[in-house]
């Protein structure tokens, strides 16, 4: 643990100054649009404002937030409330005016950087940095930043910033009344859900919907699921053979874009482990080689994070596997409400962490379904050890349940965060051929890995006693050690994405959650790596049961 890390656990607390504490929603957003420009009016009310004045390293530092309000998560800046929003458009679009209002000054010491963000599963020592200075000589009020683009359509995220630091003086000016006004022009939106559901129509002048790339000798298992999905939902596939286009990334990713740019097609699904699909290996906050399938599907360029189609992988071996697979996702689609866990989700919770804990962050995923659809959560909680173990969450998904979420730690093999730890070996004992098997957000270190014996790869393959498939319908996770926070903040986003739809598709929703954690946090080399990191393990055209008797 680093000095820093050290320093910042150890708080010696001086004081802690509440500038008012009249509660009210602290920023409010309204959009309106006029002749093609898309107006945004971002107005704060912030009458709390807290100042934590502590010791830190031997010397007397302060932070700032305002609750209810984001505070900045880039490591060596200092942790200051911002407000983002994604917009689907150009950066010249974009126009930006502010009417500060009076100032609420601050007399501060220092500002404390933010901490390195603690990694879920890893010891390693993290970096520290002190960027205050940087930050305090180029300071704006608001900034416009690229995360790529989607389907040709740049994406920006505009961050508003209302306050400045006088760090000669001493002195932080808050502008609690801020009002911004940001106008985007020639018909773009702030409505990226709007954009992502509208991929979901097809178009009819494309050659295909679905590109699937795969083994020649995995062909003949996919057939009866892409007639199933032909049948239900209308899509029409091209399979494109591993062996026609060599068996290098570079290769089979000319390929992809090739076909992509000749037919826009809206779903891609690999087919194959790693050995017999190659993926590339990319730089993340956290590793210098992480095993990813982004390039294959980020068609914008060396510089874009953003997938361009709803893409998975199967991580199969045999023509078994993909039977396997097969059938449990058109089970899933084809339940008529009378399958035993329909409407049930599951949720489990490591002891650990703050602001939120990871309990938090799972309660509040399961609320966001309950409060919609009325699921029923059963809940699986670290400290609880009668009921947080192999047994009893074998017998919760022997019940059946459409959903899953996990936020905690993972081996690659295990989920450690159970008060007595789930591991791959366990997933044998499950009986839940014949129940319904959840789609798994896997907030977790290394489960995601896609390889043979990991732990979302034996969650797809494993099979019973009989030969029948159980675990889950879909899995996703990542694939490296991953961050603290901005994971769960995902899974978050996902989880309320879901909710919000009549009719979610996997894709879709798990692409809208991560736009829903560009606004969240502040740090875009974070909203990248967690692109990198996860793998949706899976069909991502899976049309998602949200609530009893009723299939969607």
């Amino acid at each position: 643990m680093s000095k820093f890390l050290t320093a910042s656990l150890r708080w010696s607390l001086l004081s802690l100054v509440v500038i008012a504490t009249a509660q009210a929603q602290p920023v409010r957003r309204t959009v309106s649009v006029l002749r093609g420009a898309e107006t945004s009016k971002i107005t704060f009310n912030m009458p709390q404002v807290q100042v934590m004045n502590f010791v830190q390293s031997g010397q007397n530092v302060s932070e700032v937030f305002v609750p209810g309000v984001n505070s900045m998560s880039h490591v060596g800046l200092p942790k200051l409330p911002f407000y983002s929003f994604v917009v689907i458009g150009r950066a010249s679009d974009i126009t930006v005016t502010s009417n500060l209002g009076p100032a609420q000054e601050l007399k501060v010491n220092r500002l404390a950087p933010c901490a390195a963000q603690k990694l879920r599963c890893s010891a390693a020592p993290l970096r520290f940095e002190n960027r205050v200075k940087q930050y305090a000589d180029n300071q704006a009020l608001y900034h416009i930043e690229s995360l790529g683009d989607y389907r040709g359509l740049p994406m920006q995220r505009v961050t508003i910033l209302p306050h400045y630091y006088d760090m000669a003086n001493g002195k932080l000016s808050i502008y609690p009344k801020a009002e911004f006004q940001v106008v985007l022009k020639n018909n773009g939106t702030s409505n990226f859900r709007a954009v992502y559901l509208s991929s979901l129509a097809r178009r009819r002048s494309t050659a295909y919907d679905y590109l699937i790339v795969t083994p020649a000798a995995f062909k003949d298992a996919l057939k009866p699921w892409m007639d199933f999905k032909t049948q239900s939902q209308q899509l029409r596939f091209k399979v494109l053979e591993v062996e026609s286009v060599g068996r290098s990334p570079e290769g089979i990713q000319k390929a992809i874009k090739a076909e992509y740019d000749a037919n826009k097609f809206t779903y891609a699904l690999i087919v194959g482990n790693q050995n017999l699909v190659p993926n590339f290996r990319m730089s993340t906050t956290t590793t210098a080689s992480t095993p990813t399938d982004l390039p294959y599907f980020a068609m914008g360029g060396v510089d874009d994070f953003i997938p361009d189609v709803f893409a998975g992988r199967m991580v199969a071996a045999t023509a078994d596997d993909v039977k396997h697979q097969t059938q449990k996702w058109m089970d899933y689609e084809k339940s008529d409400g009378r399958a035993a866990g329909w409407g049930h989700g599951v949720g489990i919770a490591s002891n650990q962490g703050s602001g939120p804990s990871d309990e938090e962050y799972v309660r509040s995923m399961e609320k966001a379904l309950t409060d919609k659809y009325q699921t029923q959560f059963l809940h699986f909680a670290e400290t609880d050890k009668a009921n947080s173990n192999p047994k009893m969450f074998n017998n919760a998904l022997n019940g059946g349940a459409m959903y899953a979420v996990y936020v905690g730690h993972g081996s690659g093999t295990s989920w450690p965060s159970f008060a007595d730890e789930y591991s791959v070996k366990d997933i044998k004992s499950l009986q839940n051929a014949s129940a319904v098997k959840p789609v798994w957000i896997d907030v977790a270190c290394q489960n995601g890995r896609l390889e043979r014996g990991m732990a979302g790869e034996r969650m797809s393959n494993e099979v019973d006693a009989n030969g029948a498939p159980i675990g889950t319908t879909a899995y996703y996770g990542g694939s490296v050690n991953i961050s603290w926070h901005p994971p769960a903040i995902l899974a978050r986003g996902i989880t309320m994405k879901m909710a919000e739809q009549e009719t979610p598709i996997l894709g879709a929703v798990i692409q809208m959650g991560h736009a829903y954690l560009a606004e969240q946090i502040s740090d875009v080399k974070e909203i990248r790596s967690n692109q990198i990191w996860y793998h949706l393990q899976g069909d991502p055209s899976l049309r998602l049961h949200v609530k009893s008797a009723r299939r969607l």
